[in-house]
């Protein structure tokens, strides 16, 4: 099948990341990003040939061969230049390169995304901070760091006056800029943030640095800064861990801080005797960058944050009978009503914001640049909840010509056992700052979001039963719930992952000059948590639908309810090294006892399982524990995940 060259277009604009505006088409972000030069016109009809692909591989990755070997037919073509720097990505036949051959779009595809990733591991070999002042910019020079009192004005020293620019050394000997402004309505004086753009002739920053949080400045969620190692003189395997615990708005925070990462313990005992927590570690990250401007003119940018992260969030309740008590006996008709009125005074949900920390680091080599790390914790829960993912992610931008260029990826692993209404997010915000200002920003959203509908199943002396749809959530209904045959409960589950790039705020320069960009990239059509069309839970199992319409007759055999199939109360574990939990089978099939099943791990040295059903975690990585009958007529799964910690 032809392949076409607009065709090709949209595919490169698409897998490179390259932003479109609203109503703008392929072809014309490939020309604002360079991708196309405007001299050369484009026939979108045309079929994809060899010299196009090499003159626009060559054009997005910026490629310079070194390779000085004979090509025969470069006078065929009309982008010889592009066709010899593109051989490190397109092969020679024989010393020709038949420039007018079409290419298949899988071939085409396959040396496109090899393309991509040059692009996106741009390598940065020197480091550089070259800032050229503009002399005829006014610039005071202060021998110490303005005073500014607990209002935010500054006490005004001889000779300046509001509209000042001025300057001073900060504690990393890094040059501060800001500009005093008058605040009409207290006649007070306060320092703001000056564009760095409007005050310099040029700007060349590039390097590359492994973030070492030993040697960091950390700021907790009430602002207090509680380390500051960024020119301490001690060395780093003195001061190698650090931890400090502190209280924000009724939950307790725990930082700890070590070479290699941050990782953020959070939770809040809650007044029914529930528990809520979240733990965040961030580790592994390296910053990529290089700025490029001259006077207002941005020419070349490009921000890259890699690292790994791992979170684990939940709500844990006490048993719901020992809150409310048992209704077992409770007639069906009056069983939402009743329960709703123990109910309705629990404190059941959970819903914050916290920023939990801020990290500053000075780049080695490069005086006056840092990057700083931002945690924001956001949660709201309606249930039972226990999520745990760990992701590894690539974050930043290119910038060329005004357009921007996503550079993301992506990949996470997860186990949850999800049994509310909730969304539970962890934001990290990356920023790259010069002389106290911030050039460019990469904010990462990354989480889960579920929503949960709950039935009851009510069934009066006759066998008949009505379907009634409640707020209450569905843990909450299942466990009261038990041992009353004439209430059954069914939920509806929709939950996926979240992941969204927020790119240059208007904290930032670019985002100043309109650079800023909001991309969704997990959404529920394409990152469901759920089985392939399985939506609907009874007993928290999912089935392709809804099974309760007939007796409400429940046969018990060995305290476990006889469900035609192996039930269990979580289908998914995560434990720690050392750890470990019990399977809890809550039905069986008729004819069948709890001495009938047997357990068995697929990865016995990351987890190991009992005769019992006990899972003990041994080492970090992911594992499958299968339960089946004796005669192997039925079976059941559970996920199990092993973390470090």
């Amino acid at each position: 099948m032809l392949f076409t060259l607009g065709e090709w277009i949209q595919e490169l604009v698409e897998r490179s990341g390259i932003q479109m505006e609203e109503n703008e088409t392929h072809i014309s972000a490939a020309y604002s990003y360079g991708v196309i030069e405007e001299s050369v016109q484009v026939n979108e009809s045309d079929p994809l040939t060899k010299e196009w692909m090499a003159y626009t591989l060559v054009n997005l990755t910026g490629l310079d061969s070194t390779d000085d070997c004979y090509i025969e037919d470069l006078d065929e073509s009309r982008f010889p230049d592009h066709i010899r720097r593109c051989t490190p990505l397109m092969d020679l036949d024989h010393n020709r390169f038949h420039p007018s051959d079409q290419v298949e779009k899988q071939e085409a595809l396959s040396i496109l995304d090899q393309a991509v990733s040059i692009c996106n591991k741009r390598v940065i070999k020197e480091t550089t901070t070259d800032v050229q002042w503009k002399q005829d910019a006014e610039i005071k020079q202060l021998d110490t760091p303005p005073v500014v009192d607990s209002k935010g004005r500054i006490e005004m020293q001889e000779g300046l006056e509001a509209g000042d620019i001025i300057c001073w050394h900060g504690m990393d000997d890094s040059l501060q800029f800001a500009e005093i402004m008058a605040d009409p309505d207290d006649f007070g004086l306060y320092l703001s943030d000056v564009d760095p753009l409007s005050i310099s002739d040029s700007i060349h920053l590039s390097g590359s640095t492994n973030v070492d949080f030993s040697k960091a400045q950390i700021i907790d969620g009430n602002g207090d800064v509680i380390i500051d190692n960024r020119q301490s003189g001690i060395e780093p395997t003195a001061i190698r861990n650090y931890t400090t615990s502190f209280d924000l708005s009724e939950w307790k925070v725990t930082l700890s801080a070590a070479s290699t990462g941050l990782k953020a313990e959070v939770s809040k005992e809650m007044q029914n005797g529930s528990k809520a927590y979240a733990n965040i570690r961030v580790s592994g990250l390296r910053f990529d960058y290089e700025w490029l401007s001259q006077q207002q003119t941005i020419q070349d940018v490009y921000f890259k944050v890699a690292f790994n992260s791992e979170e684990n969030f939940g709500v844990r309740h006490t048993s719901y009978r020992k809150l409310y008590g048992d209704f077992s006996k409770v007639d069906p008709s009056d069983f939402v009503s009743t329960v709703k009125n123990f109910f309705q005074d629990a404190d059941h949900c959970v819903q914050k914001t916290l920023t939990l920390a801020t990290i500053n680091v000075q780049v080695p080599s490069a005086p006056g640049v840092s990057v700083q790390m931002k945690v924001d914790l956001n949660i709201y829960v309606s249930g039972k909840i226990e999520i745990t993912m760990s992701q590894g992610h690539v974050l930043g931008c290119e910038i060329r010509n005004g357009k921007t260029r996503l550079i993301q990826k992506m990949t996470p692993e997860h186990t949850e056992d999800i049994r509310a209404t909730a969304k539970v997010t962890t934001g990290l915000r990356f920023g790259l700052k010069m002389a106290g200002f911030e050039l460019c920003n990469a904010a990462l959203l990354a989480g889960v979001e579920s929503s949960m509908t709950t039935s009851l199943h009510l069934y009066d002396s006759n066998g008949d039963h009505t379907v009634i749809t409640t707020d209450l959530p569905a843990d909450v209904a299942d466990e009261l719930s038990q041992g009353n045959g004439n209430v059954v409960v069914c939920a509806d589950l929709d939950a996926h992952i979240i992941g969204e790039v927020d790119l240059n705020s208007k904290a930032s320069v670019l985002g100043k000059l309109g650079l800023g960009k909001t991309i969704t990239i997990f959404t529920s059509k394409n990152a469901s948590l759920l089985p392939q069309g399985m939506k609907h839970l009874e007993n928290f199992h999912f089935m392709a639908e809804c099974t309760r319409k007939g007796s409400s007759e429940i046969i018990f055999n060995d305290a476990v309810k006889v469900t035609g199939k192996i039930t269990l109360e979580r289908y998914a574990y995560a434990l720690n090294i050392n750890g470990y939990r019990t399977i809890v089978v809550t039905g069986l099939p008729e004819g069948y006892t709890k001495e009938d099943l047997v357990y068995e791990t697929n990865q016995s040295d990351v987890a190991t399982v009992s005769a019992n059903g006990r899972v003990t975690g041994r080492k970090a990585g992911s594992a499958e524990i299968t339960i089946s009958t004796q005669d192997g007529r039925h079976t059941a799964y559970v996920s199990i995940l092993v973390k470090t910690s």
